[in-house]
């Protein structure tokens, strides 16, 4: 069994017991997993069960993406798109530690892309109160939210306050239910657990795992200075990639899961499983080549994208010392994300039907901004 769902049992049998969940040593999640596990801590089937809820949450991830591109591509693009999310997710390397570990990655993985489903039809309320329980389940995803602040965002009031609702609503249901005390049991445990003894596979960690006795290698140099140096360099890239994600999202689907990107890089406890939260940007791009519209651009993109997905079953079984494999990763996951962030950014056709609510929303607002004196201009913001 997963040591982390080895974990989520343990918390889920004192629930049942009646006792404080958090007095389980490495539950570092809200109390919603050992709820939803509690019935469960006597089976035998459990891990089974789990394991399949997980297979099922990853297709329903590559399904939802699929039906976001639905109407953009051709009826034979369609099932050809099809393959390539279903293989690529089951096949990607971060599902297998995953479901090796028992995590529930793949569940955020999906409530993620249901929330794009929902903005797709036009229901940010639900869209809103999806992303919240992403968030719900792991708290980090909780800065999943900046992409309603995106320039040209339509209804993004709705959406934000349907998101602070659900999690607001959580955090009441908690306390009431739970005994005294338990939601600053789990924020202290969730500041308490933000220092591990794992390798840090975000931005920040780069620096201090490569060049300090701290990190998980055997260190290439003795210099914090140097690393800390690395540290906000990289950071401050992947910052500033969320910055022009916000001002300038171009598709607001390759947005989204540009924001997903630069949050699981940005997290001071970022696993290598996190990075499977990025196989939905392999599915877009491949949708926008598909598409043939700019080739020059998504081509490339696209397959960019997928050896970045490939990278670690790529690098294993080459005999380099296990230090370049990680910060040829780490490069290709920053490198990946700054040409979907800038292509897309730049990029004028539209891949998902979702594109075409942000653009009538931007049109919109600067025509009413020009007082419809500005026609041409608002056309050419739309399209930018």
């Amino acid at each position: 069994m997963g040591d982390d769902l080895g974990f989520y049992l343990d918390a889920a049998g004192r629930v049942r017991a009646g006792e404080d969940l958090y007095s389980s040593a490495f539950y570092v999640y809200s109390p919603l997993v050992a709820w939803i596990l509690s019935p469960f801590t006597q089976s035998s089937h459990v891990l089974a069960w789990w394991t399949c809820t997980s297979i099922v949450a990853c297709l329903v991830a590559a399904a939802a993406t699929v039906a976001v591109c639905w109407r953009a591509l051709r009826p034979w693009q369609r099932p050809t798109l099809a393959l390539i999310a279903g293989v690529t997710i089951l096949l990607d390397r971060g599902v297998a530690m995953d479901l090796a570990e028992g995590q529930t990655d793949t569940i955020v993985l999906a409530i993620t892309a249901i929330a794009l489903l929902l903005a797709t039809l036009q229901m940010p309320r639900w869209a809103g109160g999806a992303l919240a329980g992403a968030a719900i389940i792991k708290t980090w995803p909780a800065l999943f939210v900046l992409w309603f602040l995106r320039q040209g965002a339509p209804q993004r009031k709705r959406a934000i306050l349907a998101w602070f609702g659900t999690g607001l609503g959580f955090v009441l249901l908690t306390m009431i239910v739970s005994k005294p005390g338990i939601v600053e049991r789990w924020i202290s445990r969730t500041i308490a657990m933000s220092d591990q003894d794992f390798a840090v596979w975000s931005a920040w960690g780069v620096g201090h795992e490569l060049l300090t006795p701290r990190g998980n290698f055997v260190p290439l140099a003795n210099s914090p200075t140097a690393a800390t140096l690395v540290d906000l360099l990289l950071g401050g890239i992947v910052l500033g990639l969320l910055g022009v994600t916000l001002v300038r999202p171009g598709d607001p689907a390759f947005a989204l899961w540009n924001v997903v990107a630069a949050s699981v890089l940005l997290i001071p406890v970022a696993h290598q499983q996190y990075h499977l939260l990025l196989t939905p940007l392999v599915w877009l791009w491949f949708a926008r080549a598909l598409q043939g519209v700019n080739p020059w651009r998504s081509v490339p993109v696209a397959v960019l994208m997928a050896f970045r997905w490939a990278a670690p079953m790529l690098l294993d079984p080459v005999p380099i010392d296990d230090r370049w494999k990680y910060l040829a990763i780490m490069l290709a996951s920053i490198a990946t994300l700054a040409a979907s962030v800038l292509v897309n950014a730049r990029s004028r056709n539209v891949t998902t039907s979702l594109a075409r609510g942000d653009t009538r929303s931007s049109l919109s607002a600067a025509a009413h901004k020009q007082g419809h004196g500005g026609p041409h201009q608002a056309s050419g913001d739309a399209s930018s």
